[in-house]
Order: C-alpha cells, then structure tokens, then sequence
C-alpha cells in the first residue's frame, strides 16, 4: 500500500533568521514521512495555484494577510499560522493587536510559542480553544546541543577573518525602520495605516517603544564613538537588524577606523560564538547567547519598563551606564546568570525550551490528534504539484526575469520593497540546503537519505526517499 506523505508549506521571511529552523523542522518531519516545501512567502504564493494541497503554516495574522489567508483557503488549503513574534510582547492587550479577528477565524489551527501567548488568545477567543495549540518554535531546538554545532565552522572562518571583535547586534526597528524611512513616514503613521486606531493599545505603546528606541538608538552610537577614540585597539562590528536602515550604519561608521558595518547571509548565531563580547538593546538576540553560553550585554539606558521585553532581560547582563559596560567589554567584572530561574521562567513563554522538548514532534502530535485535519491531508495526497520540473522551472524563471524588471522600472512601491527584501531574503540555493541538512543529520546520527527537491524557482522540497 502506497505511503501517504502530507504536504506541509513554510514560509520564509528573513533568512538568516529562519533559515537554519526550517530546514530542521523539514528534516524531523520528513523521517515521520512528511513533504516540507519552504521558501520566500512570494514564491510559494506564486505557485499556489499549481502545488500540491496541504497545510500552509503563516508567521502572522494581521489584517494584511487576511487576503492571502482567504485566497489559500478558496483553493483549499488548510491554513495554520505560528506568530514569529509571539515570543515577546509587552501586554495580552497590546499582543491581540497583531490578531485580526476574521483573520483568525480563517485558520484551521493556530500554533502557540507557550502558555504564555496561549493564554491571552485563548482568553480573547475561547470559541477557538479547539483549534489552538501550545508546540513552541524550530528555532529555539537549533539552539541547542548537538545541534548548535553547526555554527562553529562559520564561527571559525569569522574568526579568521576578523580576528578579535565586540559584536553589537542592533534592534531598532522602530527608530530606525528601512521601509518606512524609504517612505518617509514614521511607525506610529504606518499602524494607523494598518487599521489601527489612536486609542488602541499597541499605538499607545508604540509612542513610548518610538521613544524608547530613539534615545537608546543615540546613547549607542554615542557609546560606540567614545569607545572607539578612547580605545582604538578594540574592533567593533555592527550587524543591523534587517528590519533597519542599514545606510545609516554604514554612513555612521564609514569614518571609523576600529568600527565596521557588516551585512552577510551568514545566522547571527555564529556570529555571537565568533565574537569576544555581545552587546545589543531590548533583543532577542540576548535568547541566542544564553542558550550558546555567550551572556550579552543588554544596553539600555533610556529606561521603561512598559516597552522592555523580559525575556532579553533576564537571560543578559542589564547596562545602564556607560561605565559599567566599559567594564562588561573588559571582563573587569564576572557576571554570573541564575540558570535555575531562567530555565523556570522562560517555560512559560517558550514550551519547548527544555533539552527533551521538540517544536517539530509538539506539531506532529498536534496535527495526529485533530482528526479533520488528518482526514484533509490524507485526501491531499492525491493531487501532485502541476508544471514542475527542470523544463517548466526555465519558463517560469524567465517570466520572473521579466516581471521583476518591469516592477522594478514602473513600480515605486516594489522598487522599496526590493531593497528591503533584498536584505531580508537573498536567494536560497539547492546546495546549502543539502549541506545544511547533512549537518544535522550527522549531528543527530541519522542514516535515512533524505532528498533535496526544487519543485518551482527558488521553491524546494525536502522528502524521505523510498
């Protein structure tokens, strides 16, 4: 009897974050004999009308993906979503902002980071509580032993190449937005755009987060200029977030000798074990050095708690003074973190934190539990992904060769999008794929092939081979 292998699709918006996360959920879920396809979100939305049907995982549902949500589930999709940012908010009230309600009504499933998130959307839409499951997130496993190994070799060639260095990951998406300074607009403009009102809370909150970035975005540039006249054998790499506008780093350090701006494809993962000292600002990137025994610096020193996540805070060393964080770059203090309480803590917020805790087998437990979603992708496993293959995938990249050149000539809007996505997204290549998941099987001693398939353009799929 023929082996039913149902489809699941996941979206990718910022590489060098994402990347590495998916390619693990793909590999777990291709040994319990699932087809994982990923790539860009434009790219599988280009193609949805030829792929083959199954569960489509968004990172988000705002109002603007409602169009998209409603178009997928006319095709006869089943559409799930995991938020990427329900990790970290400020307030349950704040965090319902980010859901729109016939959005959420829309979804098959929705998936949630731990009790935390799970308890504000289940509180708000208990009529839903069926449909809503607490798994976690891939890229809280990725950071874990064995498999964080995979970033030591990166680690390395950084290391060779820029020898000693203090890595300042930046987070001022606000303050310092690529798109909306393209725009020339501002956050608090863009979420009334969006629908929001004056009085709702996330722009509430947004007016104190805006000022919040602004002056601590000021005290770090300040801090870096000081720091590097006053000891000029230190080197400095800056690594903006690709949300920002990275034009202002790289004018900002253009003129400084010990001080360098650097944009790569390469996981900010490796770039914390190649560094000396980390210092960021309200960032999740403090999560990362923890859980690979690097503690950040978390510079703040324009203080307010109400737009201060907690997470960054209590996994790195708080600075609010210049001082002190002369002293954290010197190792003239030992600072010691109370992992007990850490561990304890961040469960709450992030369910598959512990060591024996997988996001992958959370899902799969998930969907084999919920009987309609089974009894759908068992029936999607009859239809098959139309026009693909090495004859079709010329055609299609010439019609992308041409729109994209059209779009880019008579189209402002995408004009600033292209560069931002740039950022965010550079092509993925069938190569680092393949290599990617070798690692991760040699990590975890696993002896299965695994095949490597690219279905569309830039659109791949990770099966279990025969």
């Amino acid at each position: 009897m023929k082996k039913i292998k149902p489809r699941v699709y996941l979206l990718i918006e910022t590489k060098k974050r994402e990347f590495d996360a998916r390619i693990y959920f793909a590999l777990k879920a291709s040994l319990k004999n699932y087809s994982v396809v990923f790539a860009a979100k434009p790219k599988i939305f280009d193609n949805r009308k030829r792929m083959k049907k199954g569960i489509i995982i968004f990172k988000s549902i705002g109002k603007r993906n409602y169009k998209y949500i409603l178009e997928y589930k006319k095709l006869g999709f089943i559409v799930g979503s995991l938020d990427e940012e329900g990790m970290n908010f400020f307030s349950g009230e704040e965090y319902l902002d980010r859901i729109h309600s016939p959005t959420m009504e829309l979804l098959d499933i929705f998936f949630c980071w731990g009790k935390k998130d799970y308890n504000v959307i289940v509180n708000k839409f208990p009529e839903y509580k069926d449909k809503i499951f607490i798994i976690g997130n891939s890229r809280i496993d990725i950071l874990k032993k064995p498999i964080n190994q995979i970033y030591l070799k990166t680690a390395e060639k950084i290391k060779k190449k820029y020898g000693e260095f203090i890595l300042v990951n930046t987070m001022f998406t606000k303050a310092n937005n690529g798109l909306i300074a393209m725009r020339g607009s501002n956050y608090i403009n863009e979420l009334i755009k969006d629908g929001l009102s004056h009085e709702s809370v996330k722009v509430k909150l947004a007016k104190f987060y805006l000022e919040f970035q602004r002056k601590n975005l000021e005290s770090l540039k300040n801090f870096i200029l000081n720091y590097s006249n006053n000891f000029p054998e230190k080197k400095i790499i800056i690594r903006p977030h690709p949300g920002e506008y990275s034009k202002m780093w790289f004018d900002f350090t253009k003129n400084l000798k010990n001080v360098e701006t650097i944009i790569d494809d390469d996981s900010t993962n490796s770039w914390i074990i190649a560094s000396n000292k980390c210092i960021t600002s309200n960032c999740t990137t403090s999560l990362e050095g923890y859980l690979l025994d690097k503690i950040t610096a978390n510079y703040i020193v324009y203080k307010d708690e109400k737009v201060e996540f907690s997470i960054p805070k209590i996994t790195s060393k708080n600075i609010r003074k210049d001082s002190e964080l002369i002293d954290f770059l010197d190792n003239k203090v030992e600072y010691n973190l109370d992992k007990n309480l850490i561990n304890n803590t961040i469960k709450d917020s992030i369910h598959n934190f512990g060591n024996d805790d997988c996001n992958f087998e959370n899902f799969y437990e998930c969907i084999s539990r919920n009987k309609n979603i089974t009894k759908k992708l068992t029936e999607f496993d009859n239809s098959k992904d139309k026009f693909s293959g090495k004859f079709y995938s010329l055609f299609f990249n010439l019609y992308y060769y041409i729109r994209f050149y059209y779009r880019n000539i008579f189209t402002k809007q995408d004009k600033m999008m292209g560069v931002l996505l740039k950022k965010k997204f550079d092509k993925i290549k069938k190569g680092e794929v393949e290599n990617t998941l070798n690692l991760y099987k040699n990590y975890l001693n696993i002896s299965e092939k695994i095949k490597v398939k690219e279905i569309y353009p830039q659109v791949y799929e990770v099966t279990k081979e025969k």
